[in-house]
């Protein structure tokens, strides 16, 4: 018994020791730290909608349909609506992307169905919909 815990002991040790006396190379930290962004590139709107409260107020990378754009009751701004589906029929979006009135020419091109990846901060959940605020687009494709 006594032996067993000794050596026990030993490993835990030498395992401490292999661990602190390692290499000081932060390259392959950096690597993986770099893989891990690329693979979480961006976000679809469910992911989103299901943490939102953890994003309210941060900045997030979001790429979804645009289900089309409007203009704001006031005029300004243009108010986009985004799904991870295509839009077929009459369907309610919960993610609305608030551009301001300057960004218009922007989303001229931007047609219903069409891909979109944007840059955008979380802001509150209000009417049924996730409001996206300061959006900037990053591309389109149709």
């Amino acid at each position: 018994m006594k032996l067993s815990i000794i050596f026990a002991c030993s490993l835990l040790i030498i395992g401490l020791l292999v661990n602190a006396c390692g290499t000081n190379d932060m390259s392959s930290d950096l690597k993986s730290e770099t893989t891990t962004v690329n693979k979480l590139d961006y976000m679809t709107c469910e992911q989103l909608l299901i943490k939102a409260e953890d994003y309210s107020g941060k900045a997030v990378i979001v790429q979804a349909f645009c289900w089309g754009s409007s203009p704001s009751i006031d005029g300004q701004e243009i108010l986009m609506s985004l799904d991870d589906q295509k839009l077929e029929g009459m369907q309610q979006s919960h993610v609305l992307v608030h551009f301001s009135k300057d960004q218009e020419r922007e989303l001229l091109d931007i047609e219903e169905n069409h891909r979109v990846k944007l840059n955008a901060t979380v802001a509150a959940y209000e009417y049924g919909a996730l409001r996206l605020i300061n959006p900037q687009l990053i591309k389109t494709k149709k």
